[in-house]
């Protein structure tokens, strides 16, 4: 037995066969049989995510090599600046460079010394010497003995006995003080013309003393030192006078 046939989904009866070819009871539209998907929004704020990010990169790069040239032009115009200055420097301050190298130092000449056979010239006696001495030089040369003797009377000895009133006084005599025996050995008074002596060298005057003073080299000097010295006493005695 055979069914009755069904008709074709939408199909009328008496309805064209064209119609039958429609997969869908779809009216008024037309199936092209592709499934076609509309971008999804993710993937297009991806898209728009790139570019921004592309465009960001780009303005960047050019703002790094503007800030490049901005560095690089101004090494460079530094450079020039000091080159044209150092040109200009020289060409004010031109060097002087002389015929000659080296300086010229004058030399004033020397009177020759003694040779081994001449004796120095002796010195002026002391007596001569004192007639131009004054107290107040004697006074003044005398402040390199401060560090070791007391001029005051009556005043403490130091590391050398006190020398008020030491003209005409004994040697060795200070009470108090320590002297070498090579000191009181000497014996005498200090008259003018030992302490000249004394003045002039203290240790060949008086070898093996404790006095490490070098002494004055020039007479004068120790005719004003006498003079002063002298002058430290209740009352001083009359300098000796050179004869005529």
């Amino acid at each position: 037995m055979i069914a009755p046939r069904t008709p074709l989904l939408g199909r009328e009866k008496g309805a064209p066969a064209t119609s039958a070819a429609r997969l869908y009871v779809l009216q008024g539209r037309r199936q092209t049989g592709y499934l076609c998907t509309a971008p999804s929004d993710s993937r297009s704020g991806e898209g728009r995510e790139g570019r921004r990010q592309l465009l960001i990169n780009e303005t960047l790069s050019q703002m790094d090599s503007f800030e490049f040239n901005k560095i690089a032009g101004a090494i460079l115009g530094t450079g020039l600046f000091l080159v044209a200055l150092n040109i200009t420097a020289e060409a004010i301050f031109a060097p002087h460079h002389p015929a000659k190298p080296g300086f010229e130092i004058e030399v004033k000449p020397q009177a020759a010394a003694p040779g081994a056979g001449e004796k120095p010239a002796p010195e002026e006696p002391i007596e001569k010497l004192l007639a131009s001495a004054t107290v107040e030089r004697g006074e003044a040369a005398a402040k390199a003995c401060a560090a070791c003797h007391n001029f005051q009377k009556g005043g403490p000895n130091g590391i050398g006995p006190n020398l008020f009133g030491v003209v005409g006084r004994p040697k060795a005599s200070v009470a108090g003080f320590s002297y070498s025996d090579a000191m009181k050995a000497k014996g005498g008074e200090w008259t003018i013309d030992d302490l000249n002596k004394f003045l002039t060298s203290p240790k060949e005057f008086v070898s093996g003393t404790k006095m490490t003073f070098a002494g004055f080299a020039r007479g004068s000097q120790r005719a004003d030192v006498i003079a002063y010295l002298n002058s430290l006493a209740d009352n001083p005695k009359p300098l000796p006078v050179a004869k005529q």
